[in-house]
């Protein structure tokens, strides 16, 4: 089960910055078109920790049948204004169990302040999927490439303040959110851990600071 103190504190971080979330949260990562491809299939898809619900619009106007949950009440009034189809849950104890072709978890897994919780979350998504599909997920990374810190200095001094594991991050000066960072080996050895204990294979990229992982589920 989810620690109740950290999930009251992320969710309320959420909802005092719905409002702003949602209209900075607009654009679509590379990652994630990628991995939703048009399709004529009715895939169905799970949004985990669908936000302001712009993933799953994308991937509605790709053809996938989508469904998302989030811990935040005030970011799911936002999604259910939108005509989507959420429900209130957090990836350490889902609800709602389904098969889902694809399920994707952009930028949720870094809020989660153990690396064993952390993985339990992957395992649980993966538990959802049918054979043969497919997981996106996404954190924050430590490091930087080159090519960006020429485009953006300032960004750069910012992001050095991070240290791999704890960090806090503030939002317009609203909140601190909690981050746990990731460098390249300590994500690697995260998904490792999870391929442990089910049968999966694995393809981590980069992404503008962020890891991306696609995992796809080998056997039941």
């Amino acid at each position: 089960m989810y620690n109740m103190c950290d999930y009251i504190n992320i969710a309320q971080q959420y909802d005092n910055i719905s409002k702003d979330f949602d209209r900075s949260r607009i654009r679509i990562w590379n990652a994630v078109k990628k991995f939703l491809p048009e399709t004529k299939n009715n895939f169905k898809l799970l949004d985990a920790g669908c936000g302001n619900g712009k993933n799953m619009i994308y991937a509605i106007d790709q053809g996938y049948i989508a469904k998302g949950f989030d811990i935040s009440k005030n970011l799911l009034e936002i999604s259910l204004k939108k005509n989507l189809d959420v429900y209130y849950s957090n990836i350490l104890d889902i609800e709602n169990y389904d098969n889902y072709d694809k399920i994707i978890c952009i930028a949720v897994i870094h809020h989660i302040n153990d690396v064993n919780k952390q993985k339990q979350a992957i395992l649980n998504m993966i538990n959802q999927l049918v054979l043969g599909g497919e997981l996106l997920i996404s954190v924050w990374s430590y490091e930087i490439r080159l090519d960006e810190e020429k485009q953006n200095n300032k960004q750069l001094n910012d992001y050095r303040k991070f240290t791999v594991g704890h960090n806090y991050f503030k939002w317009n000066n609203k909140c601190d959110r909690y981050y746990y960072i990731h460098n390249y080996k300590s994500f690697s050895n995260l998904i490792k851990e999870v391929s442990y204990e089910t049968n999966i294979s694995y393809n981590i990229t980069y992404e503008k600071q962020n890891w991306f992982c696609k995992i796809v589920k080998l056997s039941q």
